[in-house]
């Protein structure tokens, strides 16, 4: 990983630098010595930034790199929601209580918000300087919404018009309709308008706008000199607000994104059907207490500070981003047809020498034990050996 605008690398950060241990210790006392271990929150952020590292590295295909960078994203996402949620409780509680490690939960979190912030600082960079030149020039064109030609826009109107207006809701915040409750990992447009009567106390009202997931988050434009062209879908809709909220003036817009706890409580010897815990759980993730709010650096403090109160979230909560927010949905680049020279070659593994020529899987195994190495051997190996299981009626179980 580099830092930013430099290029140089970063150094992982360990969670607490290690002194080696004196001499005559026992290892009951070395075991007791928080020196001597490493913070588990603080260590997966480090890994996640190993992570990024190959995102940045210049000898690994460029939509392989595009991949390692939506892997960071979607991982930092599952950290939120699980072990930073359970921090959160933890400090909520006001407990002391600390790991092997010696930090309680409240500095946990301080150091994973510095590490957080860095982390999306450097993905920014290298999607914005390295990534997305780079992609243009191998073909792959993803173009903000100021660098639309105007038949460009006259593509987009149409695509807004029949694809994306009929899914969309706008919701304003009022004395009538309350802040409305986004679901966790949405992305949406928080929007500022100019009320229509003059109002002596309002000056401005809020309204938020949810990027449908129903629809790709690139959207295609026409080709133009060989190359593959998309903008994105936040960009699209950015460029048509006024269409959704009946002439009023559109004074900005800016993208969010909010994380939720989705941390499963459940205890699974008083819960008479588990499966119907784990389903209300899991339906229960879109709604829990706000974690995260991600944010486009070009919002007012203002806005921020109205966001803040309404999700009940501090200052380190939010994490603000001058490029895109959600690279997890960079994977779909990764995906595109053609471009193979981006990508590493397709790797085939291998079938076990005399594994086809058996006459039953049972037989080849009765004739010895047999390690399978995946993935350099294929797995059918297992799934050959489940089905003939499955279709043999002295199997048991």
């Amino acid at each position: 990983m580099s830092k930013a605008g430099t290029g140089a690398p970063l150094k992982p950060r360990s969670a607490r630098r290690k002194k080696p241990a004196k001499r005559g210790k026992s290892a009951a006392s070395i075991l007791q010595d928080p020196e001597h271990f490493f913070n588990r929150e603080w260590s997966w952020m480090d890994f996640d930034s190993r992570v990024l590292a190959l995102a940045a590295s210049p000898h690994i295909p460029l939509l392989e790199r595009i991949k390692f960078l939506s892997i960071t994203s979607t991982n930092l996402d599952e950290f939120f929601m699980v072990r930073v949620a359970g921090l959160k409780e933890q400090a909520r509680t006001r407990t002391l209580k600390t790991g092997a490690d010696g930090f309680t939960p409240q500095e946990q979190l301080d150091g994973i918000s510095r590490r957080v912030r860095e982390l999306m600082k450097e993905q920014s960079r290298l999607w914005q300087k390295e990534l997305q030149p780079q992609l243009a020039k191998a073909g792959i064109d993803v173009v903000g919404r100021h660098e639309l030609s105007p038949a460009d826009m006259k593509f987009v109107k149409k695509y807004f018009a029949r694809q994306v207006f009929p899914v969309l809701t706008p919701m304003a915040v009022d004395p009538a309709h309350p802040f409305p409750h986004l679901p966790n990992k949405s992305l949406s447009l928080c929007v500022i308008l100019k009320p229509k009567e003059k109002d002596p106390v309002r000056k401005r009202l809020y309204a938020f706008v949810e990027i449908p997931q129903v629809l790709p988050r690139f959207v295609a434009l026409k080709p133009s000199s060989d190359k593959t062209r998309f903008v994105l879908l936040d960009d699209v809709i950015a460029l048509h607000l006024p269409k959704l909220f009946g002439g009023s003036e559109v004074l900005e817009s800016f993208a969010m994104r909010i994380t939720r706890d989705s941390d499963l409580e459940i205890d699974d010897e008083e819960a008479e059907d588990l499966l119907t815990v784990v389903e209300a759980e899991l339906r229960q993730r879109q709604w829990g207490n706000a974690v995260r709010l991600e944010i486009s650096s070009r919002a007012p403090d203002e806005a921020v500070r109205f966001l803040r109160e309404m999700l009940e979230i501090d200052g380190r909560d939010v994490l603000q981003s001058d490029g895109p927010l959600n690279f997890g949905d960079w994977m779909a680049l990764t995906r595109l047809p053609g471009y193979n020279s981006l990508r590493y070659e397709p790797f085939v593994p291998q079938v076990r020498p005399g594994w086809r020529r058996a006459a039953s899987v049972f037989d080849y195994v009765r004739s010895g034990d047999v390690l399978v190495h995946h993935p350099y051997e294929s797995f059918s190996a297992v799934s050959d050996f489940l089905e003939t299981a499955a279709s043999d009626p002295q199997v048991l179980a």
